[in-house]
């Protein structure tokens, strides 16, 4: 594909119950058909690790999201965050929340790596 048909990558972030997630996607994510896919990174690197791993095909068509663990910078939690947080259950409500705020309703397929596995099988959707 050409430089022309790249699509833009967009970095936001969305605040929860004191944690502020980083998600990385395309501008143009909701206007992408299919269920989409959710990538999850493991500890030491962040949400910007999957972007240049994905076929240009991939890229530029699907609809997808690479979502940042709690606390793994870029992103941040409470003050008062310890290990003993680190839940499936936190997980699971981090990460389904910020696919109900941004595609309600889809269909999603996630993909982790390392501990952005069990991220992902923490989340029940």
């Amino acid at each position: 594909m050409s430089n022309h048909s790249h699509s833009v990558v967009v970095r936001s972030s969305i605040d929860l119950g004191g944690h502020t997630l980083f998600i990385d996607h395309p501008e143009a994510l909701a206007t992408r058909p299919g269920p989409v896919w959710m990538f999850v990174h493991g500890i030491a690197v962040c949400s910007a690790f999957w972007e240049p791993l994905m076929p240009a095909r991939f890229r530029d068509r699907a609809p997808w999201v690479s979502v940042s663990l709690p606390v793994d910078a870029p992103s941040s939690g409470p003050n008062d965050f310890s290990r003993g947080h680190v839940t499936p259950d936190l997980f699971n409500t981090l990460h389904s929340e910020v696919l109900d705020q941004l595609l309600p309703g889809r269909d999603v397929v996630v993909v982790g790596h390392s501990t952005g596995g069990f991220a992902g099988l923490c989340t029940p959707r």
